[in-house]
């Protein structure tokens, strides 16, 4: 069977040049960048990382605004894996991209740098990126100007765990310029957030441990809306564990849409063994969320 040519590009068209994969190493740093530069965009493929401190993060920025916050590893979540990771391992933008179904989650126009700042010098790191001679608009999705933004939110206890009871997730663990969704949370008018997944940093002192997580809309309780139990977190068997090292993490079937003006709960259960306390701040709550402006 004949096989039809390829269509020939119009004369005087400039050829068309794919898209170069590179990646780069560092080590004992704690700034990272792609550099901008004109007639380029730059795409941001993934990052691993190994740190020699727990509770290691890196924010990422394109230009002057952040764009998003990675916890490393802590308790028992791996978010980035270390480097030397089981072969099956994926990095954290790999998991949003299994998660959204989208494939360029954050990338550079010609005039803006990309920049990942640590909270403590990795041992080794490796960013992968990809150098595009096509340029795109700001405003294109996960852009730094884009009414659509992928964002994980970050919420912490402020209380310590010293008595069995509900304890309120009060406390943003956020950078600047990127939203507190903690307790108590009013999605802004004109905003609707679309949730995608959820970690639990999980972790227990003797018997002292979390057992259930709570997350409200308004007076509905996801997905336990009739005997409100919650989801598991106990740490023996955390269904919200995310350890990318084995591909191990938590998706919602659907993404669950919280609407303008709607009110977030978060809080959890927590049993004491009446020795064992567990610090204020030392679990972690991570919401993967794509948020959008309508107006």
């Amino acid at each position: 069977m004949a096989v039809a040519a390829a269509a020939a590009a119009p004369p005087g068209a400039p050829p068309t040049v794919p898209p170069t994969r590179l990646r780069r190493a560092y080590t004992n740093t704690t700034t990272l960048s792609v550099p901008s530069k004109i007639g380029e965009k730059h795409s941001l493929e993934d990052i691993i990382a190994t740190f020699g401190s727990p509770g290691a993060y890196v924010d990422i920025a394109v230009g002057p605004s952040n764009m998003l916050r990675l916890y490393a590893a802590k308790n028992d979540m791996y978010l980035i894996p270390p480097v030397g990771s089981a072969t099956d391992a994926i990095g954290p933008l790999e998991f949003i991209r299994r998660l959204t179904n989208r494939s360029e989650l954050l990338f550079a126009e010609e005039d803006e740098d990309i920049t990942l700042t640590f909270s403590s010098a990795p041992i080794i790191a490796y960013l992968d990126y990809f150098v595009d001679p096509s340029t795109k608009d700001k405003t294109a999705p996960f852009g730094s100007q884009s009414k659509e933004r992928l964002i994980i939110t970050w919420a912490t206890h402020s209380k310590a765990i010293n008595a069995t009871g509900n304890y309120s997730l009060d406390t943003a663990l956020m950078p600047t310029g990127l939203p507190a969704v903690v307790d108590g949370f009013v999605v802004p008018a004109n905003y609707q957030y679309s949730l995608y997944s959820i970690i639990f940093a999980s972790t227990k002192a003797g018997s002292t441990k979390p057992t259930y997580l709570h997350v409200w809309d308004e007076g509905t309780e996801l997905f336990t809306p009739f005997d409100h139990k919650g989801l598991l977190i106990d740490p023996d068997n955390n269904s919200l564990k995310c350890d990318l090292r084995y591909r191990y993490y938590f998706k919602l079937p659907e993404p669950y849409v919280f609407g303008p003006g709607h009110k977030i709960t978060l809080n959890f259960d927590a049993v004491f063994d009446g020795a064992n306390t567990i610090g204020a701040q030392t679990l972690l709550l991570g919401l993967v969320f794509i948020v959008t402006y309508l107006g």
